[in-house]
């Protein structure tokens, strides 16, 4: 007997949340990828130098391991959907403040904005995935 595949053992409403985590999947690339094309034109328009570009990219990966290390409490406090809702609102603000100001402190809590954003979408995103599919690792 051939065992069905994850998409097909889902729900309607849980293929739609599935579809969903992809796109955020989708989404977080994008921005990821951004970060690392867009600095060079940052260090330049606002005359940022090589350490400080070098900061940026470690306060984006700070972020990332805050919400590894939150990830789990969060949902005890504001419940999962809350919590993942709130996070994933972080990244656009952060790039918000990227595009209004040249401040290097602000662009530093905004990368760091953008990097709690990320590690929220890839813990949430796994843990979501992970129940519906009942701890298979294939999807």
């Amino acid at each position: 007997m051939k065992k069905q595949s994850f998409f097909h053992s889902l729900t309607p409403a849980n293929c739609y949340m599935v579809g969903n985590l992809f796109f955020l999947y989708l989404v977080q690339g994008i921005y990821v990828i951004m970060i690392g094309s867009i600095l060079p034109a940052m260090k330049v328009e606002y005359g940022l130098d090589y350490q400080t570009g070098g900061l940026l990219i470690s306060a984006h990966s700070i972020g990332n391991m805050i919400t590894g290390l939150a990830a789990g409490l969060l949902p005890l406090a504001f419940g999962l959907k809350r919590s993942l809702l709130m996070l994933n609102v972080l990244p656009f603000a952060g790039f918000a403040i990227t595009l209004v100001t040249g401040t290097p402190w602000t662009l530093v809590f905004a990368l760091l904005l953008t990097g709690i954003g990320r590690g929220a979408v890839s813990n949430y995103n796994n843990q979501i995935v992970s129940t519906l599919s009942g701890g298979s690792a294939a999807p």
